[in-house]
Formats: structure tokens, sequence, C-alpha cells
């Protein structure tokens, strides 16, 4: 039995909608990949022709006993996630009413419903006293690539809150100073980590979103400093899907990647980089260099985490009510590069859970996966993948559809790079009587964090992309 939160943009928009147990179902493997099943109670939603005949399909690729990465693979959606499982501990205090007061950082991506359906972002660190209901925060948006930024704001029993025995705080008509007062559902991971959805904003919101994130702790003494790897997806000046990533040192040097569908990538250009201070829960970074070394991209609000993580949004485009030129926009994470440089090939040995999604020019090609790597003896990978690729815009005018290939093998190789920056060449083979996917080779790069993980970015512009590697625990 569970509860989930849907939103599309058919109208349809439901929280806690009921999914039927035990017809959904699911099945992971010894290498921890597997299919989640699930059959949604579409009586309760405005336009019932949701899913597949009313089911989604998920495939999963288990990391650790606690942690999953998602990607959706059926014929009605595309999408990435996370799957975490819940501290019973912390789950038990939330039911008892413990709260864990502090500063907290959101993060919120997504779309405008109305079509072309441009990029919505929101970044925000928010003083919470659950007790008090006292509030306060400091938040930025790009809607479109026009910049909203609220400077840090502190207001007295503003907190209406809610929630529910099975770790749910509904944050309603939730005020951080933009055109929306938002309405979130915040679901427990741990007392200091929450997944966010929004269901109510696609309709009421200003303007109509869909849009979902994370809401997670800010350390006590938060800081940007040193080295981090990072990546983002958005969108060009000219609205064009784009992502960027790089390593980036503050102070000093980094290195940039930019590649919009369909144009011209910046590859490992060198730039310089500035972080301030945070003051209240927000940084700046700052990236120099050219315009042709970074396309555009200059600055990023920086909210940090608690897991050494920076929530990231750009800050480029013109200022809400400003008649300023387009500029690039986006959304993303940050990690602390932790490996003492010059790092080597043996930063990337082992069996790694994956998940990747890009742009094409159709729509979309997404895929979890256990990619296996070789390391220094070995530069070689290999895997296997549940792959869908995702027409948007089919000719004649059909609904938008999805073809999942499961299955599929993956071969390939890497390159090392002494700060981190490693590309790769992935290579998919569809199983026996699977589809050929609408990419079968890409070249993301892996932006190595630690010995644990690397950030994926996408370097093909037929096919640019955001995604993981987190190496898998033994006995998953």
């Amino acid at each position: 039995n569970a509860a989930l939160d849907l939103t599309d943009a058919s109208g349809n928009a439901s929280p806690s909608v009921g999914i039927i147990s035990p017809s959904s179902t699911y099945s992971i493997g010894p290498d921890g990949r597997g299919q989640i099943n699930l059959l949604i109670n579409t009586g309760t939603l405005n336009n019932p022709n949701f899913g597949v005949n009313g089911a989604i399909t998920l495939s999963v690729v288990f990391a650790s006993p606690q942690h999953a990465l998602l990607s959706e693979t059926d014929s009605f959606g595309s999408a990435t996630g996370t799957l975490d499982l819940q501290n019973a501990t912390d789950l038990t205090s939330f039911q008892n009413g413990a709260w864990a007061n502090g500063v907290y950082s959101l993060k919120l991506s997504g779309v405008e419903v109305s079509a072309p359906n441009p990029g919505y972002f929101v970044a925000s660190a928010a003083t919470i006293d659950f007790t008090s209901s006292s509030f306060a925060y400091i938040a930025d948006q790009s809607d479109n690539g026009v910049i909203t930024s609220v400077p840090f704001t502190t207001v007295s029993n503003n907190l209406n809150i809610t929630r529910s025995q099975n770790g749910l705080i509904t944050f309603n008509s939730l005020n951080l100073g933009l055109p929306t007062r938002f309405n979130l559902d915040a679901w427990l991971i741990d007392a200091t980590h929450f997944v966010v959805t929004d269901w109510r904003d696609s309709a009421f919101g200003t303007p109509p979103v869909i849009a979902a994130g994370y809401l997670t702790a800010q350390p006590s003494s938060p800081s940007v400093a040193g080295t981090y790897a990072f990546t983002e997806a958005g969108a060009t000046a000219g609205a064009q899907p784009q992502v960027a990533g790089g390593i980036l040192t503050c102070g000093a040097t980094g290195a940039l990647d930019v590649v919009p569908l369909g144009g011209t990538a910046v590859s490992d250009a060198p730039v310089s980089v500035a972080c301030t201070a945070p003051a209240n829960g927000r940084s700046l970074i700052t990236i120099l260099g050219t315009t042709t070394t970074t396309a555009g991209i200059s600055q990023f609000a920086a909210y940090p985490t608690s897991d050494q993580g920076i929530y990231l949004i750009e800050l480029d485009g013109p200022s809400a009510g400003t008649s300023g030129p387009s500029a690039p926009s986006g959304a993303g994470l940050a990690l602390q590069q932790t490996l003492a440089t010059p790092i080597s090939s043996s930063a990337l040995t082992g069996n790694y859970a994956s998940n990747f999604l890009a742009s094409t020019t159709l729509g979309s090609q997404n895929f979890a996966a256990q990619i296996i790597s070789g390391g220094v003896s070995t530069p070689t990978l290999s895997g296997t993948a549940d792959v869908t690729f995702f027409n948007a815009n089919p000719t004649p005018p059909t609904p938008p559809v999805g073809t999942p290939s499961f299955g599929a093998a993956l071969t390939g190789s890497f390159t090392s790079g002494t700060d981190g920056r490693f590309p790769l060449m992935l290579t998919i083979v569809p199983a026996a009587g699977q589809p050929t996917p609408e990419f079968a080779i890409s070249h993301p790069a892996c932006y190595i964090v630690d010995a644990n993980t690397c950030l994926l970015l996408g370097l093909d512009v037929t096919a640019p992309g955001t995604g993981i590697l987190q190496l898998q625990q033994p006995n998953i």
C-alpha cells in the first residue's frame, strides 16, 4: 500500500492518489536491477487516460539497500528520479511530533504547464521553526530564463503546515516572496531529507507549473569553498534544451562543458571561479571567461546542503520586469570533490547504479542501468540498461509515445583526466526482440566526486543530458 502525488499537463492534479495493491508489483534481480509496476487509481483523476491502461513502469537500480535510481520505461512518459527507504527511527519521531528546526535548502525543477512548456526553477534557503511557525527565507526563481531574486525576509506566524502519519508535511500557501504561493508536499526520507512534490500549482500557480525536487537541511556552519563537480539542465538563450557541467575550484580555476541541443558545444573550456561565503544560507558562484568559453553562463546562486552538496540555480537571465537580453537558464547540483588530484583511472572501478536523461530532437531518451567499470587495469565499461526513447511530437499528430527497450547490453570505455573529468563512450545493444534506441552511442563526461560517485553530462549535441553513477554497495 502506498500513496503518491500526481500531476500532468492534461489536467490531472491530485494529492495522495491511491495505488491499487496487490495489483501493483515489483521484481528485483541479483544485480540490483528491476521494475516497479504501479497501477494507479484513475477514478480520482480529471483525465483517466493516465499511464498505460492506468499503469506506469519504473525501472530501478539499487546503489544500496536504502537508495536506488529510477527511470520511467513505458510508452506513457519519460523521467528519471530516486527511491529512498524511509528511516524508521526518524519516521517514528516525526509521528510523535518531533521536528528538526533549522535552515533547509529547497530545490524545485519543472516546466510551465502551457506549451511550449518553458523551464521553471526555484531555489531557496528557508529557516523553519515548526514549533512556533516562524519562518524566514531567501529565494531565486528562473521562469523561462527570467530571474526573480528575493532578499532575506523574516515573517512571524506565517508557516501553515499539516502533517500525515506516513511522513508527509504539507506546506499550504508557502510564501517565498515569489509570484506563486506554493502548495508543497514534503515526503520524509529522514530527519533532514525530504522529497518535494507540487501538485496544486499546475492549476493555480502564477504561472501554472509542474515541478518537484528536494528539501534538505543545511549544515550548521555552511560554506562554499574548495572544488566541486556540477551539472545543470536548462535551456539556451534561444530556448533550446541545454546542459552544462564541469569541475570548478572556488578562488581558482575550473573547466566547463556546455552542450546545447543541435548547437555548438563548449568542451572542457578553462574558466576562473569566484565563490562568496554563504549569507542567510545563500552563496554566489561566478564563472569568468570569454563568451566563447562560457556560452553565456556566468553566475549561479548556491544553496548548501548537509551532505556536501549545493543546489544551483543559474542567474544569467534578465530580472523580472526588465527588458534585458535573453540568456541561458537552468538548475542543477554540485557535489564537493573529495579526492586529491591527480585523479587516476582507479577512481572509476566497480559496479555502479546509474540513470541518465537526455533531450533529443524528437523528445528524450533515458535509462536506468548497472554499469561496470574495470578501472585502472581495464578502462572498459559493460553493463545492462532499460532504455526509453520518447517521441513528444509524432507525425501525423498522435499522442506522445515512448518506446522501451528492456535489458539492453552496454559496452564502452573511458579516458581518465587528472582533474576528475573522465570522458566515456557507451554503446547500447538491445536485447533480442527489443527495439533499437534513437541514439545507440553516447559520449557522457563523468565528473568524479569521490570513490563512490560521479556526475554525468552528455556531450553529444544530438542528445545533451545529465545523470549520475553511484557505486553499488556489496549485498544489495
